[in-house]
């Protein structure tokens, strides 16, 4: 019998690998290999394989016992869970239906098992939301239309003597529902929340799927958001630059008072600590990065302009372009 491949090899992954690199890794094999799309002889086999590599990585305790031992930490009397056991997996246990549903949202065609509860697809839908309401948090109502399962028939659509009178024996009702999603502050554009049960009907008393919202945030007038820090742009005169000045920048936490440093250049970049976006993981907040442009008047006054032009006079050092120009002569 041959000897089995390491897991991470089957996955294509390092054993340093994260849960979300192992997830994409296992979505990408599965897919590749599951056997209604992929038409090699030896398919099933290399489905089995991934998924038997993906119970073991994405479990903790499971990982490290193989770290530490390999495929023999599941091997009968090694204090695992028995040949081929892996705690009870089993391939012949496998919907690959629901499996490839659950990833990628359905198609192709079910192995079904006649009898016995099956669990439903799950569902995704997209909410838009501003952009301040993903900085501060949100509630937002959605309505969500799903099929529940009848409480006199447990979902089978049979009833001793008479149908249910409910569903009149389809198992399930259709049910139109006001849902409270809570949006936590610091969710970005692409995250996904779960609502349990609200997706497609499970079959012969299985459970619904459940329904995934993606968040998409629209963009701000202003702001630039990348991963906790937000960046904006402010205008400032050039004799502000000069002199320096105190200004009033927007965050996303409110306005707070910014000291420009005398001689500060356009495109000078000064950083706000901790005036980002709150960690979903509550560690702490990003920054606000503050890029400076200083803005050259194109229109002056007849006062702004004879200023100016006793400053040309007065100012008895070499110009800047004349001293840019001398690195040009050999």
């Amino acid at each position: 019998m041959a000897s089995k491949r390491d897991f991470y090899e089957v996955l294509g992954i390092s054993k340093t690998a994260n849960a979300d690199e192992i997830k994409r890794a296992y979505r990408k094999k599965a897919k590749q290999y599951h056997p209604d799309i992929c038409k090699e002889p030896d398919a099933e086999e290399k489905f089995k394989e991934v998924q038997e590599a993906y119970e073991v990585l994405s479990d903790d305790n499971k990982r490290a016992a193989y770290d530490r031992y390999g495929h023999a930490a599941f091997e009968q009397g090694a204090g695992g869970a028995g040949a081929g056991g892996f705690g009870g997996f089993g391939f012949e246990d496998v919907d690959l239906g629901d499996i490839f549903g659950s990833f990628f949202g359905g198609g192709g065609s079910r192995r079904q098992r006649q009898n016995g509860p099956r669990r439903g697809d799950d569902h995704l839908m997209r909410l838009e939301i501003d952009f301040m309401d993903a900085i501060n948090g949100v509630k937002k109502d959605i309505k969500v239309t799903y099929d529940a399962e009848c409480p006199h028939c447990n979902g089978t659509g049979k009833e001793i003597k008479v149908k249910c009178p409910d569903c009149h024996g389809k198992g399930y009702i259709t049910k139109t529902v006001t849902v409270q999603l809570d949006i936590p502050a610091g969710i970005n554009d692409g995250q996904q929340l779960r609502v349990a049960g609200k997706g497609g009907r499970g079959s012969n008393g299985g459970s619904n799927g459940d329904l995934f919202v993606e968040i998409r945030v629209r963009n701000n007038t202003h702001f630039i958001r990348e991963g906790r820090n937000i960046y904006v742009t402010i205008p400032i005169s050039s004799v502000d630059a000069t002199l320096g000045c105190e200004v009033d920048v927007p965050t996303v936490q409110g306005d707070v008072k910014v000291k420009i440093p005398a001689g500060t250049q356009s495109g000078t970049t000064l950083r706000l600590k901790g005036k980002g976006v709150k960690d979903l993981r509550g560690n702490g907040y990003g920054d606000q990065m503050v890029k400076v442009e200083v803005k050259i008047p194109t229109k002056l006054s007849s006062k702004e302009k004879s200023l100016y032009e006793q400053l040309q006079k007065l100012s008895k050092k070499e110009s800047i372009f004349e001293s840019f120009k001398k690195g040009f002569k050999r």
